[in-house]
């Protein structure tokens, strides 16, 4: 594989939605049971027509429209893809770095039974194969 060249800026996004995963994770999941959970808007006095109201229809044009739901779903889902092309390798220092928020490199990797240098490696094509999910036009370039 030749090597990754990704502009410093787009690495950064990148590693901030892989770091985030968990969290969108979580907060999908209480989202849709907010949505779930509410209760229709109280009546206003303004007259809404003769036809009788559907909460369950509104419900799901709720979780269908909602632009925070659709965007912490693409960022699953790409990650997710991303690591089905990947190695169990990389999935390992995903969850190590990203989701554990371990630091200690070199004890990862001593652990791992990797060198620095296939870490680093590992951690830049996981950071690129997300991107290339995502769409980020700069990366197809590369």
């Amino acid at each position: 594989m030749k090597p990754l060249r990704i502009d410093k800026s787009v690495y950064r996004y990148i590693e901030r939605e892989l770091y985030r995963y968990d969290k969108y994770k979580k907060d999908l999941q209480l989202e849709r049971e907010r949505i779930f959970e509410s209760s229709p808007e109280p009546p206003d006095g303004m007259p809404r027509g003769n036809a009788a109201s559907n909460p369950t229809e509104s419900k799901c044009m709720k979780l269908m429209d909602s632009t925070v739901i659709l965007t912490m779903e693409r960022i699953i889902q790409s990650i997710d893809t991303a690591f089905k092309r990947l190695k169990p390798m990389h999935r390992e220092i995903f969850v190590l770095y990203y989701i554990h928020g371990r630091k200690d490199v070199y004890c990862m990797c001593d652990e791992l039974h990797i060198s620095y240098e296939s870490f680093s490696r590992y951690k830049s094509e996981i950071v690129f194969s997300v991107g290339l999910e995502l769409g980020i036009p700069d990366l197809a370039k590369s």
